[in-house]
């Protein structure tokens, strides 16, 4: 599992917060990851990378 912090810029995909679970999509790439909003943590898992190809 690949983990990322505030202000990383993963790339489009499913992460979900490490702390409470909540799950977020980015679908711009050049998005950086914000606190979660529910529970303020900077710790997130990519949960469902987006094949590139596919855009």
């Amino acid at each position: 599992m690949v983990v990322h912090n505030c202000d990383d810029k993963p790339g489009i995909g499913s992460y979900q917060c490490n702390s409470c679970g909540n799950v977020i999509d980015i679908i711009d790439p050049n998005s950086a990851l914000e606190p979660c909003p529910s529970c303020f943590s900077c710790i997130w898992n990519t949960i469902k990378p987006i094949d590139k190809n596919m855009i």
